[in-house]
């Protein structure tokens, strides 16, 4: 009998709420009208809300009102400030997010799930870059750069009222004014990192042989815990990355007292089966969050070859032949957890559902003239392994390089 992956699927949506739900904090600080305090932020969505524990396991939650908090720091996502716009979040106050600070700094918040962008000028107000006419007011803020205003000016040139478009353009007119002393930019870096792993494998594997096999009907195998080990490596650009492995996997098992005629039953014999195979996975694998606790969800294909493979009874007669020499393709599913550790370096928890086939031939060779199968000595006939199993894993990941790309 096959897996239910129902089971699986409610496990696996269980598994993920529960590491996002913590993971969401990051290292970080806050100051108040009376004190600075240091422990573990999480921002929501809309720039408006913030909360706050002392550690990552503390159950006690504070929420930060940007009305009595002044500044957040946080890692990995940067600095907010709090803010007042009349016009804005019915005229409650907000946090700002710093994008650029230099001679021209730039904002961002995110109201009502919508994305809004400030700008100042040093020792000026910040000032709301209107949706519709946020290019009007940029050349006015960058006309003493001639390049930039240009490219404002330029019915060509695109600029959209976005996070990308905005930070360049200020970037620019900031290295414009003053090369020598270029802005400093709080928006993350995208790096490329390149990774390489050792994991164990603990696998419960289902089979089952098709119709036209060897006995001329389905044949559902028993479930068997399986112990291997592969290698992989990684391409991560910040939440998204994609793994390429080698495995080993032992798949062993045996179906006992098969009767080997329906009218005969009385005629039992076991039938074992040995589906060793070198494993090739490729996965397309997205982080939930970025930087000290991640989990992760994954999704990919996977080439098996076959490795000594064979169907194994004392009703294969000497003239019968199985022949396991093509791959077995399958897709996986898939989530864990990973937790750096340091130098970059990693543990990873994870498991994934494989679900594939695995084509075979009988070869029934002449017993009077057991030279080899061919059309003018016997007959073939082909069936089909399904197979499907649940893969946990623990492994360690190096990283090997690192290149910065902005994102």
């Amino acid at each position: 009998m096959l897996l239910d992956t129902r089971y699986l699927k409610i496990f696996f949506l269980l598994f993920i709420v529960s590491l996002t739900s913590r993971a969401q904090f990051q290292p970080g600080y806050y100051i108040s009208e009376s004190d600075t305090s240091f422990g573990f932020i999480k921002l929501y969505k809309n720039s408006d809300k913030a909360t706050f524990k002392t550690s990552q396991s503390s159950k006690e939650i504070r929420s930060l009102n940007p009305k009595n908090v002044s500044f957040i720091s946080i890692n990995q996502l940067g600095r907010y400030s709090s803010y007042f716009h009349e016009s804005l979040n019915d005229a409650e106050p907000f946090y700002l997010r710093a994008i650029i600070i230099g001679e021209t700094n730039l904002f961002q918040a995110v109201l009502r799930n919508s994305e809004i962008y400030f700008i100042q000028k040093r020792g000026s107000e910040v000032v709301l870059l209107d949706r519709e006419k946020f290019r009007n007011q940029l050349s006015v803020f960058f006309s003493d750069c001639r390049e930039v205003h240009r490219d404002i000016l330029s019915p060509k040139k695109v600029i959209n009222h976005n996070l990308k478009d905005l930070h360049d353009i200020v970037i620019r007119y900031n290295t414009c004014l003053d090369e020598e002393n270029p802005p400093k930019s709080f928006l993350p870096k995208n790096p490329i990192s390149f990774k390489v792993g050792g994991e164990l494998n603990l696998s419960n594997q289902n089979f089952s042989i098709t119709e036209g096999s060897t006995f001329g009907r389905s044949l559902d195998y028993p479930s068997n815990l399986g112990f291997g080990f592969g290698l992989l490596g990684e391409i991560r650009s910040k939440n998204f990355s994609l793994e390429l492995g080698i495995k080993y996997l032992p798949r062993n098992t045996t179906l006992k007292s098969v009767p080997l005629n329906p009218n005969f039953p009385q005629d039992l014999t076991d039938v074992s089966l040995k589906l060793n195979q070198l494993a090739f996975p490729l996965l397309v694998r997205y982080y939930l969050s970025v930087g000290g606790i991640e989990p992760f969800l994954n999704a990919g294909v996977q080439i098996g070859m076959p490795l000594g493979n064979n169907i194994e009874s004392s009703a294969v007669a000497s003239s019968v032949e199985i022949d396991f020499s093509e791959p077995e393709f399958a897709y996986i599913l898939g989530g864990g957890v990973r937790k750096v550790i340091q130098n970059g370096n990693e543990v990873s928890f994870s498991f994934q559902y494989v679900n594939g086939a695995m084509p075979y031939k009988i070869l029934f060779f002449s017993e009077d003239d057991f030279v080899g199968f061919s059309p003018n000595n016997g007959f073939q006939e082909n069936a089909e392994v399904s197979t499907e199993m649940l893969l946990f894993s623990i492994g360690y990941i190096i990283r090997i390089a690192r290149k910065k790309q902005r994102s």
